[in-house]
């Protein structure tokens, strides 16, 4: 299971989002809780509590490093309850459904994923878990669950990768039509991060009488 990839869309996903809503996030906190706790003690309450979630994400990640699932997950879990709506979470999970998955692991994987998708703040980390989910449901045999969430992704900086492994899920099956116009549909995109000549030689080396 290859989520390296992954891994750098994620980054750039939300950096992306960051950039973009940053402005939005923060006038909506103010307009909520500026009258409560007024603009500096706020500002020193959000910046103690995010640096306690990227302390602890550091701390799952450094267990993950080291292959200390059991303890990563309990961390991540910590992490969720005391900052859910924090992309530290989401990270923290995602590290974790990572690990477990390079151990084949997959109901760990899956358990965690399934936290990012159903609950995660920011929708492209959601995506990044969708997308993981059906690698993982692939792993474990579970073919339609796996093309199932790989359906009706509208996300365009993502649509490249759900059509890759759409390709390689049906190339698998035999489907090579199927599987032919999903790299296709990959390769037409505009998407900078796909690697090009690895779908053209996964397009080529299918058979051409299906």
């Amino acid at each position: 299971m290859d989520f390296e990839q992954t891994d750098q869309e994620q980054v750039e996903q939300l950096q992306k989002w960051w950039r973009e809503n940053w402005k939005a996030l923060i006038g909506g906190l103010v307009l909520g809780l500026g009258g409560i706790l007024g603009w500096d003690q706020y500002q020193l309450w959000q910046q103690d509590k995010a640096a306690h979630a990227s302390e602890q994400f550091e701390a799952v990640a450094e267990l993950v490093g080291k292959r200390g699932l059991a303890e990563a997950a309990a961390k991540a879990e910590q992490l969720v309850a005391k900052s859910p709506r924090s992309p530290y979470a989401a990270h923290a999970k995602l590290s974790v459904a990572k690990a477990a998955a390079e151990a084949e692991d997959w109901e760990q994987a899956a358990k965690h994923l399934e936290w990012v998708v159903d609950s995660a703040a920011q929708a492209e980390l959601r995506t990044v878990a969708t997308l993981r989910m059906a690698k993982v449901r692939w792993a474990q045999g579970q073919i339609d669950a796996a093309l199932s969430l790989l359906k009706g992704n509208s996300d365009d900086a993502f649509a490249p990768a759900f059509a890759e492994l759409r390709g390689d899920i049906e190339r698998q099956k035999g489907n090579a039509q199927a599987a032919r116009a999903a790299y296709q549909q990959a390769l037409d995109s505009g998407v900078d991060y796909i690697d090009r000549a690895g779908l053209q030689r996964k397009l080529d080396d299918l058979p051409t009488n299906s």
